[in-house]
C-alpha cells in the first residue's frame, strides 16, 4: 500500500491580527508529527480555521482528503466557519472532525500515528501459535484482518523451540513469588525467546493447550515481551491482538487484553494472568488462576491513570473506543489475577452487555480515542465511542 499524504494548512481572512503565533505553533506541530504543507493529493488534511469568512478556503484546502481535522479556537468567529464547511465535507461523504486548538499536538501526533498504523497493517503477518482456543466460538479471526495475515504454527514447534532456548531477561523484579520456583519462572521466560524467534511481528498463543505441552502457561512469556514492544496476546485471539496492535501504535505504549470483568459498583474491570510489566506499579508471580499451574502474574496499577479501552470487530468492520480512568488497580473479587477496574461512561457499560464484541478488551494506559476516530475513519469503520 502506498504511503498516505498528510497535509496542513491554516487559513484566515484579511485583516485579522495577533494570530500568527497561533498559525506559528500549529505548524510546528504539523510538521513534527509528520504533516506537509505542500500542495498536492492528500489522504489526511489537517486545518486551522483562525477567522471566520473562511469556509471557501477550509474546502480548497480539503480537497480530496478521506479525512479532515479542522481546529478552532475561541475567537473571530473560528468556529462558526469551521462548522460551515465541515457540514458541506460530511454532505460529500467526507469524514470530519472538529477539535479545539489546544488539542492541536496530541490530536496531530495520533492522526499521524493512525496513518501509519493503517499503511503497516497491510502486509501484516501475525503468529498465532495453535491458532484460536476452542471456547473463542466468535473471535476467530474471521473477517476483515485490515490487510494482516495470520499464519499458524503448531504448539509443538513452539514447545520444541523452547526447550533449547535461552530466558528471556523479565523486565523488573517480582516483589515475591508465590507458589512458583525460579526455575518454573525461568522456564516461562524460555517460552518468551520461542516466541520471538519464530514470529516475524505481533503474535498470539493458544494458552491451555500449550500448559498441556509444556508444563508452564505463557502469561510471563507474553508479559515480558509486551513490555518489550512485541505485541503478544492471549488464547489465539486474533481481534483482541489486532487491537493491541491499534492501541500500541497510537500510544507508543505496551498495550493489554484481558477478560470483561463486572467490577466495583460503577466501574468495568477487565482481568488476566498476564500483564506489561513495564505498565504496573509492583507485580508479584504466582500460579494461573484457573488451573493454578505456573506461571501467572498479579500486576498493581496506579489508581487515577488515564486509559482506553478498545475492540476491533473484524466481523462487522466496528471499533470500539472508550474513554476510562483507573478506579481500582488491585484484586478484587475471584478472577484472573491481574485485576484493574476502570470508571468509564454509563453508554460504555451499555455497550459492553447489550452489544458485546467477543470476551476481551484491549486496554492502553492513555488516553489515545482521538487516534482511533482518526484511524476509524481512514479504514473505512464504524466507530463506536463512549
Amino acid at each position: 500500500m502506498r504511503a498516505l499524504r498528510l497535509r496542513y494548512a491554516a487559513v484566515r481572512s484579511s485583516g485579522s491580527p495577533g494570530l500568527d503565533e497561533m498559525e506559528a505553533e500549529f505548524r510546528r506541530a504539523a510538521e513534527a508529527a509528520g504533516f506537509s504543507a505542500e500542495p498536492g493529493p492528500v489522504d489526511l488534511a489537517a486545518v486551522l480555521v483562525l477567522t471566520g469568512g473562511t469556509e471557501r478556503k477550509i474546502l480548497e484546502a480539503s480537497q480530496g482528503a478521506k479525512l479532515v481535522l479542522l481546529f478552532y479556537h475561541d475567537s473571530y468567529n473560528s468556529l462558526a466557519a469551521a462548522s460551515e464547511a465541515a457540514s458541506l465535507l460530511q454532505a460529500s461523504g467526507v469524514s470530519v472532525q472538529l477539535y479545539d486548538f489546544g488539542s492541536a499536538r496530541q490530536v496531530l501526533a495520533q492522526a499521524a500515528r493512525a496513518a501509519e498504523a493503517v499503511e503497516e497493517l497491510e502486509g501484516l503477518k501475525i503468529t498465532s501459535f495453535g491458532g484460536p482456543s476452542e471456547w473463542l466460538v466468535y473471535s476467530t479471526g474471521e473477517g476483515d484482518l485490515l490487510g494482516a495475515s495470520v499464519e499458524v504454527v503448531p504448539l509443538e514447534d513452539l514447545a520444541k523451540e523452547a526447550e533449547g532456548a535461552e530466558p528471556e531477561q523479565m523486565p523488573g523484579q517480582p516483589s515475591r513469588l508465590e507458589g512458583v520456583s525460579e526455575e518454573q519462572v525461568e522456564r516461562a521466560l524460555r517460552l518468551a525467546s520461542a516466541m520471538r524467534r519464530l514470529s516475524e511481528g505481533p503474535l498470539t498463543v493458544r494458552c491451555f493447550d500449550l500448559l498441556r505441552i509444556y508444563g508452564v502457561t505463557p502469561c510471563l512469556a507474553l508479559a515480558a515481551l509486551n513490555s518489550k514492544g512485541l505485541i503478544a496476546g492471549c488464547e489465539g485471539d486474533v481481534p483482541s491482538l489486532l487491537t493491541m496492535y491499534i492501541l500500541s501504535k497510537l500510544s507508543g505504549r505496551p498495550a493489554w487484553m484481558g477478560n470483561v470483568t463486572p467490577g466495583p459498583a460503577g466501574t468495568l474491570a477487565i482481568a488476566h494472568c498476564t500483564f506489561p510489566l513495564s505498565e504496573a506499579s509492583s507485580f508479584e508471580l504466582t500460579t494461573h488462576f484457573e488451573t493454578d499451574r505456573p506461571v501467572g502474574v498479579r500486576a498493581y496499577v496506579r489508581e487515577g491513570l488515564r486509559a482506553t479501552l478498545a475492540k476491533y470487530d473484524p466481523r462487522t468492520r466496528t471499533l470500539r473506543a472508550i474513554r476510562a480512568e483507573v478506579a481500582l488497580g488491585r484484586p478484587f473479587t475471584r478472577a484472573c489475577r491481574t485485576q484493574v477496574a476502570f470508571r468509564v461512561s454509563e453508554r460504555a457499560l451499555e455497550l459492553t452487555l447489550s452489544r458485546p464484541m467477543g470476551a476481551h478488551y484491549a486496554v492502553v494506559f492513555d488516553d489515545v480515542v482521538p487516534g482511533l476516530r482518526a484511524f476509524a475513519s481512514l479504514e473505512g469503520l464504524r466507530l463506536e465511542e463512549a
